[in-house]
């Protein structure tokens, strides 16, 4: 009777270890293969909706066209605008993005004043450790920050009022070439 429960408390112990072994074999074989599939390349399609699914992909495109209440210009087709509210003294403003680098963007703002007294100006006047006078055109004055980015402003004196353009990327990519378009085609109403 003894070698009878003997053997039945070794079957049980042995199944013990079997069940044992055998679930981290398992756990094993499952880690390595989410390892493996965690460590593959993405596969698959990408559908962009809205704002991004409209951006074209043809450079050759024409620019577009802004005609506001104070003024009109043109701008590279890669970009789109972005719905935007007067505030403050702002009398117009307009914002563009590029859908392909949503840091990156061109704003721009008119308000009744001048250069000398433009609360933009004085904040980069101030701030000379951060923003750097660069040459400019008559009538405007130019300012560059690369602390956070890339951010040129210019700022330019029609009669009594004050326009701001602003291009800015988060990335820190030179977009002076895209605001120079805009700047090119600008025109007061």
């Amino acid at each position: 009777m003894k070698i009878g429960r003997l053997l039945r408390k070794q079957t049980s112990r042995h199944r013990k270890v079997r069940l044992g072994l055998f679930v981290a074999l398992a756990l094993t074989l499952i880690l390595v293969a989410a390892g493996r599939i965690i460590n593959s390349p993405a596969t698959g399609t990408i559908t962009r909706f809205g704002v991004l699914a409209a951006q074209s992909s043809n450079p050759a495109e024409p620019n577009k066209q802004y005609d506001g209440k104070y003024i009109s210009f043109s701008y590279p087709s890669k970009y789109t605008a972005v719905p935007t509210e007067l505030s403050g003294s702002y009398l117009e403003v307009y914002r563009i993005y590029s859908p392909r680098h949503t840091d990156r963007f061109i704003a721009l703002g008119v308000v009744r004043g001048s250069v000398e007294n433009d609360s933009g100006v004085n904040l980069r006047r101030n701030h000379l450790e951060t923003y750097k006078p660069q040459p400019a055109p008559a009538g405007s004055l130019i300012f560059l920050s690369r602390q956070n980015g890339f951010e040129r402003t210019v700022f330019i004196a029609h009669s009594d009022l004050v326009i701001s353009i602003a291009a800015v990327d988060a990335a820190g990519n030179d977009i002076t070439a895209d605001q120079q378009e805009v700047f090119d085609s600008l025109k007061w109403k």
